[in-house]
């Protein structure tokens, strides 16, 4: 029902779902720039394939191995946070129960 008429002219990039490969590149780019900005280091490491083909990645730079080394610290530091508040409610509770 969608595509009631799919004679979009001679021209493919009259096709409303066309996108040329600059804008698939530049779309690439700009996701790759997000997942470092917010953090998605699993996400990277998913994606780490298709982007190194893109070109988008090359070789790990310094920027990169700086950024990940600060989000593993980041998270090993919550992650101490956590098991320190996990041991201080288990001996509020340990208390209780006394």
């Amino acid at each position: 029902m969608v595509l009631m008429d799919t004679d979009f002219g001679e021209d493919v990039a009259d096709c409303p779902f066309y996108r040329s490969k600059d804008d698939n590149l530049r779309e690439s780019a700009m996701c790759i720039n997000r997942l470092i900005r917010i953090g998605r280091t699993d996400l990277i490491d998913k994606y780490q394939p298709v982007y190194r083909s893109l070109n988008l990645l090359g070789g790990e730079d310094d920027f990169e191995r700086r950024a990940r080394a600060d989000l593993e610290g980041k998270k090993q530091k919550i992650k101490e946070q956590v098991e320190k508040r996990r041991r201080s409610v288990a001996e509020v509770a340990e208390e209780w129960y006394e």
